[in-house]
């Protein structure tokens, strides 16, 4: 078959499946042929074979043009929403929350010299346990989270929670804010 003759037999079945007219429409949950149909370990590996290299489809032109208004969700709010009533169980939530943990996250930043002051801290935050008093006193509740070595990596083992005193002794700030005023 020659590249006219294709052309032309695309263009001639071009929206004839499409829609209402595809034999498949309307055939989802227990409609489809595929329904409770469990597929192999082969089969999914072949399956995402065949997937790579092609364009992420949430990035392509059609569904950029999808956006607002021209989305088939748009206003699909309370029982239109497909995920509407649906119950997570506790095993769901958990393997969700794991996932989503560290370089799992989508909005982890791979690149850690390049995590900021306040980015470093809610890290250390999420994983060091608030303690109930301050690790150098043990007299007043910690109020902040105090980097040991000045170098803010991501080291549980090089931050402590103290108390606000006990922060700025340690820092060197405390004399600063103590020192006399001397009136001129």
């Amino acid at each position: 078959m020659s590249e006219e003759q294709k052309r032309k037999q695309s263009e001639k079945m071009k929206g004839r499946y499409r829609g209402e007219k595809n034999p498949m429409y309307g055939t989802i949950g227990k409609l489809s042929p595929n329904f409770g149909r469990k597929l192999s370990r082969e089969t999914k590996m072949k399956i995402s074979e065949s997937h790579k290299g092609s364009k992420c489809p949430w990035t392509s032109e059609f569904n950029r043009t999808r956006k607002g208004e021209k989305s088939p969700m748009y206003g699909k709010k309370g029982p239109l929403n497909h995920n509407f009533g649906r119950k997570l169980s506790e095993e769901e939530i958990l393997r969700i929350k794991e996932r989503n943990k560290g370089e799992g996250n989508p909005m982890y930043n791979h690149l850690k010299e390049d995590v900021g002051y306040t980015g470093i801290h809610r890290w250390v935050k999420t994983r060091l346990p608030k303690t109930e008093l301050c690790q150098l006193c043990n007299i007043i509740p910690p109020y902040d989270l105090a980097n040991v070595s000045g170098n803010y990596l991501r080291d549980l083992d090089d931050w402590l929670w103290l108390c606000r005193r006990c922060h700025m002794d340690s820092d060197g700030r405390l004399m600063n804010f103590i020192k006399p005023r001397i009136k001129h």
